[in-house]
C-alpha cells in the first residue's frame, strides 16, 4: 500500500511535524510504501524519516509562507505524486480549488487536531470542507460531536497522535525538602496563557507554606510573553525558573524532575505535552480545552482547573495532591496505558489505512 503525506510547508520544529514523523514511522514498520511531499529547508525531523524509510519528496522553497506561496510552487509536483498514492494525507487545509484538481482514486483522510470551530468560523464552510475526505481523525470525542453537529457525515475515528511510550518511576513525594516543583512546558505565547499559570502558582505558594510546603515554578519554552511573565514572577514573589526552549529529547528528563505539571491554555488541540507528562509518570492539571478533557478523564492522571478562577484552581490542585499523596508514578501510567498505549494506538491506525484500501 502506497501512502503519502501532503503537507505543504514542513517547518524544523513543531508538534504537527512530530507527529507526522511518528504516524510515518509507525506505517513503515507495518509495512506500507511510505512518502512525504513537502515544502521544506534542511530538517532534521525529514532526515529521521527518512532515515526509517519514509521517501522524502521536497521542494527546498520556504520564502512567502505568509502568502502561502510554497504552497502553490509545491502544487503541480505534488498533484503527479497523488495519482500515484492509494491514501493520501491531509493535515492542513489549502485553497478550495486545490481540492478541485485531485485525483479521486486514492482515498483522501485528513487528520486535525483541532476543534473544527476553531479553523473554519463558518458552518457552511466547515461540511463542505470535511466532507470532502474519506476518512477523518480527530483526537477528542468533542471534535467529533462538532463534525456531526455541522453535517460531516463520512467516517470519523477518534484516536490521539501517537503516543510516547510510558517510562516507569519510582513513587514521588514531594522533592527536597517539602518542596513541590510544578513545572510548565510550551510555548510562552498568550494561546498557553502563562500569566494565569504564574497566578496559579503564586496562589499555591500561599496555602502550601501553612503546612511547611515550599513551592517552586518551572518554565520550559520561549516566546513572546517570556518578558512579561519574568516581570510577573518578580512582582509575585515567587520562585519562578525560566529554562528557555527545549528540545524533544530532553522531555524525558523534564519530567522527571518535576512533581506535577500545569496547563492553563486558552486553546488547545491534542496537546501532545499533556501525554508526555503522563507518559512520565507525573500528573496532570489543565483547563478543559482541546482533548484535555478527554486525556484527564480518570481522577488518577490529574484534575482539570477552571479558566480565569486562580482561587478555585488552586483549591483543585491543593485537593487533588493531599489526596495522592505519595504521587504513584505507577498509578498514573497504569491509567495512561489504558487509552493511551502506543501500540495499540499504532495499530488502530494502520487497520483503518488498510481498510480504508480493502487490504489485509
Amino acid at each position: 500500500m502506497k501512502v503519502l503525506f501532503y503537507f505543504g510547508v514542513f517547518a524544523r520544529i513543531g508538534g504537527i511535524e512530530e507527529f507526522t514523523k511518528d504516524l510515518a514511522s509507525v506505517l513503515c514498520a507495518h509495512g506500507m510504501d511510505v512518502s512525504i511531499v513537502c515544502a521544506s529547508l534542511k530538517s532534521p525531523i525529514l532526515d529521521e524519516m527518512e532515515r526509517v524509510g519514509v521517501k522524502v519528496k521536497r521542494i527546498p522553497f520556504c520564502w512567502g509562507c505568509r502568502w502561502n506561496l510554497p504552497d502553490f510552487v509545491l502544487f503541480p509536483f505534488a498533484l503527479y505524486q497523488l495519482r500515484k498514492a492509494d491514501v493520501v494525507v491531509h493535515q492542513k487545509p489549502f485553497k478550495n480549488w486545490f481540492y478541485k484538481l485531485f485525483s479521486r482514486k486514492p482515498k483522501h483522510v485528513y487528520i486535525t487536531a483541532y476543534r473544527p470551530g476553531e479553523q473554519f468560523r463558518d458552518a457552511g464552510i466547515l461540511k463542505d470542507f470535511f466532507s470532502r475526505f474519506d476518512h477523518i481523525f480527530t483526537q477528542a470525542t468533542l471534535f467529533k460531536g462538532d463534525l456531526r453537529r455541522a453535517g460531516v457525515n463520512c467516517s470519523v475515528s477518534v484516536l490521539p497522535y501517537t503516543p510516547p511510550q510510558g517510562i516507569s518511576f519510582s513513587p514521588l513525594p514531594f522533592k527536597g525538602n517539602g518542596v513541590l516543583r510544578i513545572a510548565m512546558m510550551g510555548r510562552v505565547e498568550p494561546q498557553k496563557n502563562p500569566v494565569y499559570a504564574i497566578e496559579i502558582v503564586e496562589g499555591l505558594f500561599h496555602q502550601l507554606k501553612q503546612s511547611g510546603t515550599g513551592v517552586e515554578f518551572h518554565v520550559y519554552g520561549s516566546g513572546t510573553l517570556l518578558e512579561e511573565a519574568k516581570v510577573l514572577a518578580d512582582q509575585q514573589g515567587v520562585t519562578v525558573s525560566f529554562h528557555g526552549a527545549y528540545q524533544r529529547k530532553d522531555v524525558p528528563s523534564i519530567v522527571a524532575e518535576n512533581d506535577c505539571f500545569l496547563i492553563s491554555s486558552v486553546s488547545e488541540g491534542q496537546c501532545i505535552v499533556a501525554l508526555e507528562v503522563l507518559a512520565g509518570g507525573r500528573p496532570l492539571f489543565a483547563t478543559a480545552v482541546g482533548a484535555l478533557p478527554d486525556i484527564l478523564c480518570t481522577p488518577a492522571r490529574g484534575a482539570l482547573i477552571p479558566q480565569g478562577n486562580s482561587k478555585e484552581a488552586v483549591s483543585v490542585i491543593q485537593e487533588w495532591l493531599e489526596e495522592n499523596q505519595p504521587i504513584s508514578p505507577e498509578s498514573i501510567l497504569e491509567s495512561y496505558k489504558e487509552d493511551y498505549d502506543r501500540e495499540t494506538v499504532a495499530n488502530q491506525y494502520a487497520d483503518i489505512f488498510r481498510d480504508l484500501v480493502g487490504k489485509v
